[in-house]
């Protein structure tokens, strides 16, 4: 049997405020925490500081400009003081007797991006693993990711992808082709057997983020 004993108003009040500062000493250990570890991982923060700039610059800022979609856009009036229409456009475009022509174009293109463009980098990634001249392997590389920072087509994809694929093969035990050597395998079979299951993990995660932006085309 628990016994209450009386509190006065005194007591009461100093009970209180250790609470308080215990809360609040709790909550002054986790910030200070929180700055140690800011100060401790200061310099990976610093390069992951570009990359922050460049989402909040060329991804969140220009979301601003969705709500245009939402109104009757007026280049002298501006995107803030043009008049709501709300889903009028959008109900326009999807009563229109050429939607399902446009969905089912951008749905092939997509579709025809990914089965094209797909393969190459994991095939490239195959074909640079099996060069062992060292010197001429750097250079097939060095020319497929140059065109990552010129255009936008198929060889772009190819080389930029690659880097991701050979990654997983690096990451394949090597005992595994000496054992295949020894018995006997040829290149093909070590590709077949070891090298395209090693990747099948990075190939497989790949393909589910591609499939993600099928309807994405330009």
């Amino acid at each position: 049997m628990e016994i209450e004993l009386p509190v006065d108003g005194a007591c009461k009040q100093s009970i209180d405020k250790q609470k308080i500062n215990r809360k609040k000493a709790k909550g002054d250990s986790a910030l200070g925490r929180t700055f140690a570890h800011i100060r401790k991982d200061r310099q990976l923060l610093v390069l992951l500081l570009p990359c922050i700039i460049f989402y909040v610059v060329f991804r969140y800022a220009p979301m601003y400009g969705v709500i245009i979609a939402f109104k009757k856009y007026s280049i002298y009036a501006g995107i803030l003081k043009s008049p709501w229409v709300g889903l009028k456009y959008f109900n326009q475009f999807f009563s229109s007797p050429d939607f399902m022509v446009l969905f089912k174009n951008t749905l092939l293109l997509g579709v025809y991006s990914l089965l094209w463009t797909f393969p190459a980098p994991v095939v490239f990634a195959v074909v640079l693993n099996e060069l062992h001249n060292k010197r001429f392997r750097k250079s097939i590389q060095t020319i497929s990711y140059l065109p990552s920072f010129l255009s936008l087509v198929i060889i772009c994809s190819m080389g930029y992808g690659a880097i991701i694929y050979l990654a997983a093969i690096s990451g394949i035990d090597h005992t595994l082709y000496e054992a295949a050597r020894i018995d006997g395998c040829s290149r093909l079979q070590s590709i077949r057997n070891i090298t395209i299951p090693g990747m099948f993990p990075t190939i497989a995660t790949m393909f589910i983020l591609k499939s993600g932006s099928i309807l994405k085309i330009g």
